[in-house]
């Protein structure tokens, strides 16, 4: 246990020692201003520049509760919904492409890699789209975890509040943990080793298998803190009934200064870990 424990902040500390990597942050802070752009024109959907796209994208989503998101205060009420939602597209197209520089930009410090310095734009950017498979696999599971498990479990929520609490507030979380903790070397191997999304899912799995317990650990206090945001948003209409309904809005804008550092954490320690691991 004690080794556990040992190996494990090792683990942390030698991801802080990749703070000073300015090229990984310009990265994550491409991903973070691409998001944020996506969020004010969510919030400032009556904006000319934005009103048309923003419009005939919740229609496109979800038809349903379109008129409600262009009326106060359902706007709050559905932000995060519609936010998030387009969030995977615009995450699919360069997200998993960037963090996977990101991991090369660690690993090449890590092990001042002379063959990976010389990596070229070109043979980079062919290896893009498996980064981005790679990602859509891990959030498309998520996203489908989200969707589909309420109505799976319908019959046993209903007219339960302690059950759907339960459910809310402990089965979506593990579903979640879990999720990460399967696919947490995917992205960063596809980029280091620079093979095909195929490859990286099935290493990042036999990586669990391996050390289940640790890496389930270790995906667990990547997400703490976005798995709390989570939880405050999860009835955003409460929150709009008992607080100024822009706090949902402060509380996305939170979330993406969360975001920023959690990407920095998973790539960091994924890297590391491989590092070890070789």
């Amino acid at each position: 246990m004690l080794k556990f424990i040992n190996n494990f902040i090792s683990l942390f500390l030698e991801t802080f020692k990749l703070f000073g990597r300015a090229k990984a942050w310009f990265f994550l802070l491409c991903i973070l201003i691409a998001n944020g752009l996506l969020l004010y024109a969510h919030y400032n959907f009556t904006h000319p520049l934005f009103y048309s796209t923003i419009t005939w994208w919740t229609e496109l989503w979800d038809a349903q509760f379109a008129g409600g998101f262009t009326h106060y205060p359902g706007h709050f009420i559905l932000l995060a919904y519609y936010y998030s939602s387009a969030k995977l597209f615009i995450g699919f197209l360069i997200e998993g492409g960037l963090l996977g520089a990101v991991a090369l930009v660690f690993y090449r410090h890590i092990y001042s890699d002379i063959e990976n310095s010389k990596l070229t734009i070109k043979s980079y950017l062919s290896n893009w789209m498996h980064l981005s498979l790679a990602w859509g696999v891990l959030n498309g599971i998520l996203y489908a975890g989200y969707k589909f498990l309420p109505q799976i479990f319908a019959d046993f929520l209903w007219s339960s509040p302690r059950r759907q609490m339960i459910f809310d507030y402990g089965l979506i979380p593990m579903f979640n943990i879990l999720i990460v903790a399967l696919f947490f070397f995917a992205i960063p191997y596809i980029a280091i080793y620079r093979t095909n999304v195929i490859d990286g899912l099935v290493q990042s799995l036999k990586l669990f298998v391996k050390r289940p317990l640790f890496i389930l650990f270790l995906s667990t206090a990547i997400l703490a803190v976005p798995l709390v945001l989570s939880a405050i948003m999860n009835n955003t209409s409460v929150l709009v009934e008992k607080f100024n309904p822009s706090i949902t809005y402060i509380l996305l804008i939170i979330g993406l200064g969360v975001d920023l550092f959690v990407n920095f954490f998973w790539i960091g320690t994924a890297v590391n870990y491989l590092s070890d691991d070789e």
